[in-house]
C-alpha cells in the first residue's frame, strides 16, 4: 500500500499503467464470460486454452501450418481454436471441406471483417472479402464469364509468353552471378498481370510494385483488431493503421490515374485489343446490372487480381 501511495501520478508511464491494468482485467473477465457462454454450444474438440490469448501460443512457430497439422492429428479434422477473442473452426480433411465449401456453402459464404481488407479493399467491395449478396454474386459472375473465361485467358497468351521469355533472358544475362529468384518471379508475374489488366506496364510500375509488396506484407501481418476487436485502438496507437492507409492512398492514386487514362481513351476511340479495365468499364457503362458498378468497384477488382499474384512471392 505504501508503494502504491508513493507512485508518481504525474509520470506518463505510471498513468498509462494505471489505465491499462483495469482495462486488461475487465477484458479478461469479459473473455471468461464469453467462454462460459460458448461452452453451451456443441463446439468441436480442441486444445486447452490460455486466458486472454486462447490458443495463439500453438501457432507461434516458423511453420504454423505444420502446427495445425499436428493439432489436427490429435483433435480430428474438425477442430476448435480460440485465437485471441475470436472463436475459430479449423478444417483439415477433404470430406469436411466438401461439406463446408459445397453442401453448406451459403452458411459459410461470408469472410471475416478484418482490418487490412477493410482499408485496402475499398471497404470490403472486392470479391475476396466482400459480403455474400447481390453485389458479390454479380462480381463473381463478371469474373467467371468476362475476365476469366477460356477465350479471354487465351487472348492474353502472347503477354505471358513475352514476359516469360524476358524473365529467362534476365536470368541468363546475370550468369554466373547469383540470382534472387523470388524477386525476379515477383516482378515478372506482376508485369504479366499489369499488362493483362491495363494493356501495358504502368508508367509508375516500380512504385506500384513496391506499394503492392508493402500492402501484401501488411495484409498478411498481425493486426491486433483482428483477434482482439475491443483492442483495435492499439493498431491506431502503434501506427499500423496509418501504414495501411498510407499504402492504400499510394495504390489508389496509381490505379485512379490508370483507370482515368482508359476512360479518356475510350471517349476518343475503341481500343483495338481490350484489356481487363476496358472490359470492366464497358460493363459499367452498358448498365443493366442489379448493382451498378463504380470506379472504386473496378479498382477493388483490379487490386485483388494483382495482390493474388503478389501474395505468392511475399514471405
Amino acid at each position: 500500500m505504501e508503494n502504491l501511495l508513493s507512485m508518481d501520478l504525474t509520470n506518463p508511464r505510471t498513468i498509462l499503467i494505471s489505465l491499462l491494468v483495469p482495462l486488461f482485467i475487465f477484458l479478461f473477465v469479459l473473455d471468461q464470460l464469453v467462454t462460459l457462454r460458448r461452452r453451451k454450444h456443441n463446439l468441436p474438440p480442441g486444445p486447452p486454452k490460455l486466458p486472454f490469448i486462447g490458443n495463439m501460443n500453438h501457432l507461434i512457430s516458423p511453420a504454423p501450418h505444420r502446427a495445425l497439422r499436428d493439432l489436427a492429428s490429435k483433435y480430428g479434422p474438425l477442430m476448435h481454436l480460440k485465437l485471441g477473442f475470436i472463436s475459430t473452426i479449423i478444417v483439415s480433411s477433404a470430406e469436411v471441406a466438401m461439406d463446408i465449401m459445397k453442401t453448406h456453402d451459403l452458411i459459410f459464404a461470408n469472410r471475416p471483417k478484418l482490418v487490412a481488407p477493410k482499408i485496402l479493399g475499398y471497404n470490403y467491395t472486392d470479391i475476396a472479402f466482400g459480403p455474400y449478396g447481390a453485389y458479390w454474386r454479380q462480381l463473381r459472375k463478371i469474373c467467371i464469364l468476362e475476365l476469366l473465361s477460356a477465350k479471354r485467358v487465351n487472348s492474353f497468351r502472347f503477354v505471358r509468353e513475352e514476359e516469360t521469355a524476358r524473365l529467362v533472358r534476365t536470368i541468363a544475362s546475370t550468369s554466373p552471378e547469383p540470382v534472387t529468384l523470388v524477386e525476379n518471379l515477383f516482378a515478372s508475374n506482376l508485369d504479366i498481370v499489369t499488362r493483362i489488366t491495363f494493356g501495358k506496364k504502368l508508367d509508375e510500375q516500380h512504385r506500384f510494385r513496391e506499394a503492392m509488396k508493402e500492402g501484401t506484407a501488411l495484409a498478411s501481418g498481425f493486426q491486433v483488431g483482428d483477434f482482439f476487436p475491443s483492442l483495435a485502438f492499439i493498431d491506431v496507437i502503434s501506427g499500423m493503421k496509418k501504414r495501411l492507409e498510407k499504402t492504400f492512398f499510394e495504390l489508389d492514386s496509381i490505379l485512379s490515374k490508370a483507370v482515368q487514362e482508359h476512360i479518356d481513351r475510350r471517349k476518343v476511340e475503341k481500343p483495338e485489343h481490350e484489356d481487363l479495365v476496358d472490359v470492366l468499364l464497358q460493363i459499367k457503362d452498358n448498365g443493366g446490372l442489379e448493382v451498378p458498378l463504380t470506379v472504386d468497384n473496378i479498382k477493388s477488382v483490379i487490386l485483388v487480381c494483382d495482390s493474388s499474384t503478389s501474395s505468392l512471392f511475399i514471405t
